[in-house]
């Protein structure tokens, strides 16, 4: 069985190479990419199970909360697109799709929502489509952005979190911590544009806000180190808004 067996060159070598080169680059990792094995039948299969999920869960929970949505799209973005957001909680996948009710989205998922305690949790979104990175070891990180990229190579959308991890901790306030260089990444190897949204996780009726950005394109031209930056600032002005409005931050109590 063929497998991944090349290195991505990181976010710091990609800004020194020529348009014309990174280019060329992108172009040999596509092809390689979509030269691996990949379980087609199992990616329709999830897709639907995906969808199920949604119908069930989003209705309910725009029942049970009344979330204010806000969103800048002028229209239904084409697919595919890669969401990002900041990252609160267990359920933001829930708030992410409540403004998308008809789009699948391929999560990337901790390898921590694998292991006994979690384990059916995990079940659950590996069967729906989601990819688990191992964030403990060199090796597991660098697969991150391959995986990504065997879903936007085939044109289905990819969310993920570029602050890597939940964010809540105790005594925070649930800021927008500093963003991973993976999304911009993807979204320069791909042509692929980036959905910001901000949320905020304090579950009460009417107070659950969820702040949808611009489209926002990465052209093989532009520094990723500096568009991811320039990204983050579009997700901290979205959190803000939402602030501004009064959403609140639910975190976790000091034991």
């Amino acid at each position: 069985m063929k497998k991944f067996d090349k290195n991505i060159k990181s976010a710091n070598k990609l800004d020194l190479m020529s348009v014309d080169e990174k280019i060329e680059y992108f172009k040999e990792i596509k092809e390689y990419i979509l030269s691996l094995d990949f379980d087609e039948e199992k990616l329709v299969q999830g897709e639907k199970k995906f969808l199920q999920a949604v119908n069930f869960l989003v209705p309910n929970f725009k029942k049970r909360y009344e979330p204010n949505v806000s969103s800048k799209l002028k229209e239904t973005p084409e697919e595919p697109f890669i969401l990002i957001s900041n990252h609160l909680g267990s359920f933001d996948q829930i708030l992410l799709n409540t403004p998308f009710p008809d789009s699948v989205f391929h999560y990337m998922i901790a390898e921590s929502l694998m292991n006994i305690k979690n384990l059916c949790v995990g079940k659950l979104y590996t069967a729906r489509g989601a990819f688990v990175v191992d964030r403990r070891t060199s090796e597991g990180r660098a697969l991150a952005i391959p995986k990504a990229l065997e879903y936007l190579y085939r044109n289905r959308n990819v969310a993920l979190f570029p602050e890597a991890s939940r964010q809540i901790r105790y005594g925070s306030d649930g800021t927008v911590q500093k963003f991973k260089n993976g999304s911009v990444m993807l979204a320069q190897m791909t042509s692929t544009p980036i959905i910001p949204v901000a949320i905020n996780n304090n579950y009460k009726k009417g107070e659950v806000y969820i702040n949808v950005g611009e489209k926002f394109e990465v052209n093989p031209d532009d520094k990723i180190i500096e568009k991811n930056q320039e990204l983050r600032e579009k997700v901290i002005n979205l959190w803000q808004e939402n602030h501004d409005k009064g959403a609140l931050i639910l975190t976790k109590k000091k034991k």
